[in-house]
């Protein structure tokens, strides 16, 4: 938290670079990654493509490991130090089911100075709030523990125009920021944004149900980064909510192979399931699908996905020949050799 008892950013990318994991925090700064093998590993602590900090901690088996990070900012408000000298932490679970670490700190504002309040009024969820060029937090929300005097603010979102300005406001006012932010135009956009920025922006499109752009938005972050998985995801969510079957089918049959490649099963089998509610005669996704069960030594699963195709594609190599490796693994040698010879 920074003077103004605001979390420093919306939220950090926390990455295990030892396990090819990673997880992003909630705006609190909470964050939880099931299924970690025991023994140390490594830790980035990334925050807006920049890597703040790097640690290391060892997880016990059969445990829940509770970490602590703090950025290695130069102007952080409370170092590590600090807080184990002035705080004393103990192991919480918040309302999220998130486990933290939480302490107290006490408070050396002046008593005689009454603190003043900001409150943000803006026409985007989350707009981020930045006063006297530290980040104040984001969204509509009152920040207090504001000096009195006059401060500079920039209120942004991505995707929109920053609006840049300055007010004077008193001991113990309570001081309302009107800010209206105008769309980019994309000639701004294509100046300037990465990958990154055109997936948030049609994030923020999607939630203003802005879909026409929020898809062209998440096609231009595909055309700079085509394995950009997070947008594809996106942008096949929203054929979804149009009924565009297909494209949503096509979408999410990429970003499928996508996490198939990079050996994460479960939103592997996930999106193939969604591929398959878009078309359900997709003879892709269920091979796909039925390979992927095979590779996680789920036999039959993978023998139903096989059977599938084989009903839609009664010439298809692929499925007898998986059958007969999924009948081979299961030991079921006079099954696999029909299956092989159908092959």
């Amino acid at each position: 938290m920074d003077e103004y008892d605001q979390p420093f950013t919306e939220s950090a990318l926390i990455k295990f670079s030892d396990l090819g994991k990673e997880v992003t925090t909630n705006p609190r700064g909470f964050f939880q990654l099931e299924d970690v093998p025991a023994g140390p590993t490594r830790i980035e602590y990334i925050i807006d493509d920049e890597v703040v900090k790097i640690d290391y901690v060892t997880v016990s088996a059969n445990n829940t490991s509770t970490i602590l990070l703090f950025p290695d900012f130069e102007d952080q408000t409370y170092s590590l130090q600090q807080q184990n000298n002035n705080n004393k932490s103990s192991n919480s679970t918040n309302s999220d089911g998130f486990n933290n670490a939480t302490g107290s700190s006490a408070s050396s504002s002046n008593s005689k100075t009454v603190k003043s309040k900001i409150v943000l009024s803006a026409n985007v969820e989350n707009a981020r709030l930045v006063l006297d060029g530290k980040i104040v937090g984001a969204g509509n929300i009152t920040y207090s523990n504001i000096k009195p005097g006059v401060h500079s603010y920039t209120v942004s979102q991505d995707g929109y125009n920053d609006v840049e300005g300055s007010f004077h406001i008193s001991s113990g006012e309570t001081k309302k920021l009107n800010i209206t932010l105008k769309p980019l135009q994309s000639a701004q956009k294509e100046d300037s944004y990465r990958a990154n920025d055109y997936f948030f922006s049609a994030e923020n499109l999607k939630s203003d149900a802005k879909f026409k752009e929020a898809i062209n938005d998440y096609t231009k972050a595909l055309e700079i980064d085509p394995s950009y998985v997070k947008a594809l995801i996106g942008r096949a969510e929203i054929y979804n909510l149009r009924n565009d079957n297909q494209k949503a089918h096509d979408d999410y049959l990429k970003a499928a192979e996508i996490y198939q490649i990079s050996g994460d099963f479960i939103k592997s089998q996930t999106s193939y399931g969604n591929a398959l509610i878009n078309d359900p005669k997709s003879i892709t996704a269920y091979l796909g699908r039925a390979n992927l069960f095979l590779n996680n030594k789920e036999y039959r699963a993978a023998l139903g996905d096989f059977d599938k195709v084989t009903k839609l594609d009664r010439r298809n190599f692929d499925a007898y020949y998986g059958m007969g490796l999924a009948t081979f693994n299961q030991q079921r040698y006079k099954s696999a050799i029909i299956h092989f010879k159908d092959a």
